[in-house]
C-alpha cells in the first residue's frame, strides 16, 4: 500500500505528529511510557501506508498523541475545520502535560532548596548571607506566589525581574 490518500490513518499520523512537533522516537517512547511496546518499523509502516494498524495500535497511537482515533482515521477534507480543532486540542494537552511536569520539577526543587537553606543555616551560614535564596524562595514556593511572579513577567523582563527582587523599585 503506497502513502496516498487512502491511507488517511498513516497521512493523519504524520500530520498530527509533526503537527505536535514529535518524531517517531519520541511518540514510540509515550506508547511504551503507557505501558505498550510498539517497534519503530512498525510506526514506520504505518506512516508510509505499508501497513494497516491493528484496532489495539490504533488506540496505543492516539493516546499516546492525546487524540481520538476518530481523529486519526478520518478524512482531512471533510471537516478540515474540525481536524485544525482536535491539533490545537492535541497541542493544548501536550501543553498542560508539560506544565503539570514542571510544576512537579518546581516542587521538587523547592523542597530541595528550603532543605539546602535549612541545612546552611543550622551549620552556621548567617541568614543574612541566605537572604536572596530565602526571599526568593518565599516569594514563589506557594502557587499563588509563583502565578504573581508569572503573570508579572507577562509585562514584560523589567517587572519579572523587579518582581524576583521583591519589589517595584529594585529594593530588597
Amino acid at each position: 500500500m503506497e502513502n496516498n490518500a487512502g491511507n488517511q490513518f498513516g497521512n493523519n499520523l504524520v500530520r498530527i505528529r509533526e503537527g505536535l512537533d514529535i518524531n517517531r522516537t519520541e511518540l514510540q517512547r509515550r506508547i511504551a511510557e503507557r505501558g505498550h511496546d510498539m517497534h519503530m518499523t512498525t510506526l514506520r509502516r504505518i506512516e508510509a501506508g505499508e501497513q494497516e494498524p491493528r484496532i489495539s495500535d490504533a488506540i496505543r497511537i492516539a493516546d499516546a498523541l492525546g487524540v481520538s482515533v476518530e481523529l486519526l482515521l478520518s478524512s482531512s477534507d471533510e471537516y478540515p475545520a474540525l481536524n485544525d480543532v482536535e491539533l490545537a486540542r492535541a497541542q493544548y494537552h501536550a501543553a498542560v502535560r508539560d506544565a503539570c511536569m514542571a510544576l512537579s520539577e518546581w516542587e521538587s526543587r523547592g523542597r530541595v532548596l528550603f532543605e539546602k537553606l535549612k541545612s546552611a543555616r543550622d551549620t552556621g551560614v548567617p541568614e543574612k548571607l541566605l537572604y536572596d535564596a530565602a526571599a526568593e524562595f518565599g516569594r514563589s514556593h506557594s502557587v499563588d506566589g509563583l502565578l504573581y511572579v508569572w503573570e508579572t513577567s507577562l509585562t514584560g523582563d523589567r517587572e519579572w525581574y523587579e518582581a524576583l527582587l521583591g519589589g517595584s523599585d529594585g529594593t530588597r
